[in-house]
């Protein structure tokens, strides 16, 4: 992990946990990502949570969603069940 860290700070980037699930495409992913300092996920602190709604009327910019999450063991469950739900609504 120090390693994709070094990597991402060379490349002026930062290490976040990602998730984005793409309703039209059925496809669903999460997992570690390296983002731009500019992007809002790198401004992320503790345990902040932010959602990204991109749509027909939010494309170019998209609807934010920013706050304070429960922590990492709880954000990380609830995200699991939330996945494990759009995915079984996709199928």
């Amino acid at each position: 992990m120090e390693k994709v860290k070094a990597d991402a700070e060379k490349a002026g980037q930062v290490v976040r946990f990602v998730g984005s699930v793409d309703v039209d495409k059925g496809d669903v992913e999460v997992g570690l990502k390296m983002v731009a300092m500019d992007h809002p996920i790198a401004g992320l602190r503790g345990s902040d949570n932010i959602i990204n709604f991109y749509t027909e009327r939010y494309g170019d910019r998209p609807l934010t969603i920013q706050g304070p999450g429960a922590g990492g063991e709880v954000t990380a469950m609830g995200v699991s069940s939330d996945l494990v739900k759009v995915i079984q609504r996709l199928q």
